[in-house]
């Protein structure tokens, strides 16, 4: 099995705020590092009320709590990689437990590919699905791996 290793794995803080778009809310402490690191409140909220797929907050907390919780997958290898044009895919799952709701956005524009094909990602209607998978999407910097984003649910990349 090909696996990546987790000291060479870096989740800089404008990918954890990126995170945030996954989050209902996040604890004192984290919101504060946040504040102290030129973000606003209003920066904060706005990722936090994204209507998107979302992690528990009995599962995570905040972005540097959720990779903790990776990381030990990493370093267990209890995860599955997929190689994706200049990306890799962590999958994570984590059995019986519920790791958050998976729900699918809606592009407010349709978007227009080499092929002319018009696409759009459709929400869920009605309630999200509990999903026990988790996604970590990985650019390749040099002999490092850079964290794009994190987030519960079916990865569902534009085809």
């Amino acid at each position: 099995m090909q696996s990546i290793d987790y000291n060479n794995i870096k989740f800089h803080l404008t990918s954890q705020f990126h995170v945030l778009l996954h989050f209902s809310g996040i604890d004192q402490r984290y919101q504060d590092m946040l504040l102290e690191n030129g973000f606003t409140h209003e920066q904060i909220e706005q990722q936090l009320k994204e209507d998107r797929s979302k992690f528990d907050s009995n599962f995570a907390y905040s972005p540097d709590e959720l990779w903790q919780k990776l990381a030990q997958q990493i370093e267990k290898n209890n995860y599955q990689l997929i190689s994706n044009q200049n990306k890799k895919v962590l999958k994570f799952s984590f059995g019986d437990e519920s790791v958050g709701e998976d729900n699918l956005y809606r592009l407010p524009e349709p978007v227009m590919y080499e092929n002319s094909i018009d696409t759009r990602i459709i929400k869920i209607n009605g309630t999200p699905i509990e999903t026990n998978q988790i996604n970590c999407i990985l650019r390749p910097e040099g002999d490092q791996y850079k964290v794009l984003t994190i987030f519960p649910g079916v990865y569902a990349p534009p085809f």
